[in-house]
C-alpha cells in the first residue's frame, strides 16, 4: 500500500506540473494493486476526479482567460465520452492502449525539439471552434475507451496546434472535469470501479497535483514546454510497453 501511495503522489505531481500523468494510474492499479484491466481503468478514472478538480482550481486564472478556447473542446468531449465507453467493451484493450501510447509519444516529440513555428502560437485555423470541437470529440471517444480523463491527449494535441503550455494544461484540466465524472458514472454502472481503493488514493493524488501546479508556475515557458514533451514521451512509452 505504501508503494501504491508513493506512486500515486508522483503521478499527481507529474499531472499537476505538465498536465499528463493520470494515464499512469491505471497501470499502477493493475500492476501494484492487482486489479484486472477493466476495473483498473474504471478505478483510475474515479480516483483521478479529486486530482482533476484540484488541477482545475490551481489553473483557474489561466482557464478564465482561455474559456473561449476550452468551451468547444469540452462540449466535444462530453458528447462523445459515452460512445467511447460503449466501444470499450467491443475493441481489444491492448490494441487501444498501444495506439494511445504511440499517439502520446509522437505528440511529445515535435514540441521537445521546438522550433519557430511552435513559438508563434496557434494559427487562425487552429483557433476555429469547429477544429477545437473536433479535437474534443476525438479525445472524448479515446477517454471513454481508455478510462482516462483526457488531459493526456488534450495537452500534447493543443501544444502541437501552437497553444502555450499553461493554456494547454489549464484547458486539459477543465476539459477533464465533466469527462471524468461522466466516465466514472458509466464505469460504476458497469461495475468496473473499486471504490475503497479509489477513495484511499484520491486524496494523495490531489495533493501531488497541487504541488505540481505550483512547480509549473515557477518554470519558464520554454522549459515547461520541454517538460511537457518529456512527460508525454515517457508516458507514451510506458503505455506501449504495457500493451506488449
Amino acid at each position: 500500500m505504501i508503494l501504491l501511495l508513493i506512486l500515486t503522489l508522483l503521478i499527481g505531481i507529474m499531472g499537476g506540473a505538465v498536465g499528463v500523468g493520470g494515464m499512469l494510474q491505471a497501470p499502477v492499479f493493475e500492476i501494484v494493486a492487482g486489479l484486472d484491466p477493466h476495473t483498473a481503468i474504471g478505478t483510475a478514472m474515479c480516483a483521478l476526479i479529486p486530482s482533476i478538480l484540484a488541477g482545475a482550481y490551481m489553473y483557474r486564472s489561466v482557464a478564465r482567460k482561455e474559456w473561449r478556447t476550452a468551451l468547444p473542446v469540452i462540449l466535444g468531449g462530453v458528447l462523445l465520452v459515452g460512445p467511447g465507453i460503449m466501444l470499450k467493451a467491443i475493441l481489444p484493450g491492448r490494441v487501444l492502449t498501444l495506439i494511445l501510447g504511440c499517439f502520446i509519444f509522437i505528440s511529445g516529440v515535435p514540441a521537445f525539439f521546438s522550433g519557430k513555428a511552435l513559438e508563434e502560437g496557434p494559427s487562425a485555423l487552429m483557433r476555429k471552434k469547429s477544429v477545437l470541437f473536433a479535437l474534443g470529440s476525438v479525445i472524448g471517444v479515446l477517454a471513454g475507451l481508455t478510462g482516462m480523463g483526457g488531459s493526456a491527449l488534450c495537452v500534447p494535441s493543443m501544444m502541437l496546434m501552437g497553444y502555450a503550455p499553461l493554456t494547454s494544461i489549464a484547458t486539459g484540466f477543465t476539459y477533464s472535469v465533466p469527462v471524468s465524472i461522466l466516465g466514472s458514472l458509466g464505469n460504476y454502472a458497469n461495475q468496473a470501479v473499486d471504490l475503497p481503493l479509489a477513495g484511499i488514493t484520491a486524496g494523495v493524488g490531489a495533493l501531488g497535483t497541487c504541488a505540481g501546479a505550483l512547480l509549473a508556475r515557477r518554470v519558464p515557458q520554454r522549459q515547461l514546454k520541454r517538460c511537457v514533451s518529456v512527460g508525454c514521451m515517457v508516458a507514451g512509452l510506458c503505455l506501449v510497453i504495457r500493451s506488449l
